[in-house]
């Protein structure tokens, strides 16, 4: 609390000193200047929260659900299973390192057609990012993980699940579904929307908090309307 007011206290003072400007005293190119680095700052401290706890994100696909049911009571499974989980956040922990300059270089060729508007009504530029990108943010995920992630254990796991299903369906005389999953798809979605979802919420902190250390552009435009 007392760190915050004193951040409220230096900025009231820096825009005492700049003449009490307001955002539309800015000049266009200072106001797109400034979004570009809040979506660069928001990619940096999303992304140190996420090196910081990798485990964050889930690396079983939704759709394998009643697989991992199943594994408290199917032989086997739990422990290919808690391999697969290995294997996927050994290959996350590796390659979300490669991300932030991704993103940094798709914020980078952004175009804000009216920098005002969106100062004044608090638009994201993570959100225009997700709405121009998304697509291929999600595609550039896939394209690692069908290079990268080594899907064996996942494999294996799901062909154990369905030999039981089967097993149990000629116990049974009742018909089965097989469950046929490949989780690499599932999982570019789920990690696009998660990096996005991190960086969203990093640049209304960096927006309404702004670093006093930065350059002085950034933090008036920021301190204005907040």
């Amino acid at each position: 609390m007392k760190r915050r007011y004193i951040a409220a206290v230096l900025i009231a003072i820096i825009l005492l000193l700049s003449g009490c400007r307001t955002v539309s005293d800015f000049s266009e190119e200072e106001r797109d200047a400034a979004l570009h680095e809040a979506g660069s700052l928001a990619v940096d401290s999303a992304f140190s929260t996420i090196l910081a706890s990798p485990a964050s994100f889930d690396v079983i696909p939704q759709s394998a659900a009643p697989m991992v049911e199943a594994s408290s009571y199917v032989p086997g499974l739990g422990y290919l299973i808690v391999k697969w989980q290995s294997l996927a956040q050994a290959m996350y922990q590796t390659a979300i390192s490669y991300y932030p300059d991704y993103f940094k270089s798709l914020i980078s060729a952004l175009q804000f057609p009216a920098t005002y508007a969106m100062l004044d009504s608090d638009t994201s530029v993570i959100d225009q990012l997700s709405q121009e990108k998304h697509d291929e943010i999600e595609q550039q995920i896939l394209s690692r993980m069908e290079v990268d992630l080594d899907i064996s254990a996942f494999d294996a796991a799901l062909d154990l699940y369905n030999d039981y299903l089967l097993a149990r369906s000629n116990i049974d005389q009742t018909p089965y579904v097989m469950l046929e999953i490949d989780p690499r798809p599932e999982l570019s979605e789920a990690l696009a929307d998660f990096l996005l979802s991190e960086m969203r919420k990093a640049e209304a902190k960096v927006r309404t908090t702004p670093d006093l250390s930065l350059n002085s552009n950034f933090v008036k435009v920021f301190a204005l309307g907040y």
